[in-house]
C-alpha cells in the first residue's frame, strides 16, 4: 500500500487520498473461516476471560454463531436471520450477527432489514466488512426501488480501489 518513499509521509500522517482509501481496505481486526464464511474478531466477541459467552438463554454464543453459518450455508436464511438476532440483541455490535443477519434478510428478500443492517456494518469501528457493507446496501436500496440512493453508493464504490470497483462500474454503465 505505502512505497518506501511515502514511511514519512505515513508516520506524518500525511497521506494522499488514494492512500487513505487504500488503508481503510485493510481489516483492522483478526480474521477466521467458519464453514469458508468469514469471520471476524472471534475471540473478543464469543470468549469472555477465555470461556465461551453463554447468552441469557443458557445458549453458548459461539455455537449459535456457529449453527447461523451452517444455516446460511444451506441457504436457510429465515433460520439464519433469527440466529443472527439473537446474537445482536445480546451485543448490538456484534459485526458478524449484524453483517450475516444482513445478508440473510437480503436473500430472503426483506430489503429494509438489510439496509439497515449494512448501515451499522458500514458505521462499524471494526471495518472487516466494510467493502461488502456498502456493495450489498447498495444493492438493497436498488431493490427497495431507491435507484439514486443506490447509484450514488455504486458512484462511490465505482471511485474506490475495492473489490466490488469493477462490478460497480459495470453496473452503472448499464443503469445509466
Amino acid at each position: 500500500v505505502v512505497f518506501p518513499n511515502e514511511i514519512s509521509a505515513l508516520e506524518k500522517g500525511n497521506l494522499s487520498e488514494q492512500q487513505k482509501k487504500l488503508l481503510e481496505l485493510l481489516p483492522n481486526a483478526p480474521v477466521i473461516y467458519i464453514l469458508d464464511f468469514k469471520i471476524t474478531d472471534y475471540q473478543n466477541l464469543y470468549f469472555e476471560m477465555g470461556e465461551p459467552l453463554v447468552l441469557e438463554n443458557k445458549v453458548v454464543a459461539g455455537q449459535l454463531l456457529h449453527d447461523g453459518m451452517k444455516d446460511f450455508s444451506e441457504k436457510q436464511f429465515v433460520a439464519c436471520f433469527n440466529k443472527m438476532t439473537i446474537l445482536s440483541i445480546a451485543n448490538p455490535n456484534d459485526i458478524n450477527a449484524l453483517f450475516y443477519g444482513g445478508m440473510a434478510a437480503y436473500y430472503k428478500k426483506d430489503y429494509t432489514e438489510a439496509e439497515k443492517r449494512f448501515e451499522k456494518v458500514i458505521a462499524s469501528k471494526n471495518n472487516s466488512f466494510k467493502q461488502e457493507g456498502y456493495w450489498f446496501k447498495a444493492m438493497a436500496l436498488f431493490e427497495n426501488n431507491k435507484k439514486e440512493e443506490s447509484k450514488k453508493l455504486l458512484q462511490e464504490i465505482s471511485e474506490g480501489k475495492g473489490f466490488y470497483t469493477k462490478r460497480a462500474s459495470e453496473l452503472l454503465k448499464q443503469l445509466n
